[in-house]
């Protein structure tokens, strides 16, 4: 119903912070979009990432469970091939005040995971630096020296 009054609505919906535990975010319905991938915290309130991904998309779930850490780097990600084109979307969520190394160190893991010449990769989500405030989170030159 939704999708013939709105017919240019998103392939996927990311949701950062959406504060539910896995049992929950089981559970959430929203009208033409499957649950693709996600992340829930159990120790900490709060937190959590999730990417919703149209039902009539084709689409797989990377596993990043071993990447995340509560608090640190909260990911998940989906591949899709259009064609003869391979897309992943990486979601991220750090949260502020949190082991920015720690952070640095599992997101290079992760990138080296999902990177290839042929994956166009898009990062997006909420990484929690304020770039209004002098400070050297916002400066990345050098933490990034050994990535890819």
């Amino acid at each position: 119903m939704i999708n013939s009054l709105y017919p240019t609505l998103p392939h996927i919906i990311c949701f950062t912070e959406h504060h539910l535990n896995q049992n929950e975010i089981e559970l959430i319905q929203i009208d033409i979009y499957t649950l693709g991938a996600s992340f829930c915290r159990n120790s900490f309130n709060m937190g959590g990432v999730c990417i919703f991904v149209n039902k009539n998309s084709n689409f797989t779930n990377v596993a990043l469970r071993t990447f995340s850490h509560e608090k640190d780097i909260e990911a998940g990600a989906v591949k899709f091939s259009v064609n003869s084109l391979n897309i992943c979307i990486l979601f991220i969520h750090r949260a502020p005040f949190n082991n920015f190394s720690h952070f640095l160190d599992k997101l290079e893991m992760t990138l080296n995971l999902l990177y290839s010449n042929n994956t166009q990769l898009t990062i997006c989500g909420d990484i929690n630096i304020n770039y209004l405030v002098e400070n050297n989170l916002k400066n990345p030159s050098g933490f990034f020296t050994g990535l890819l």
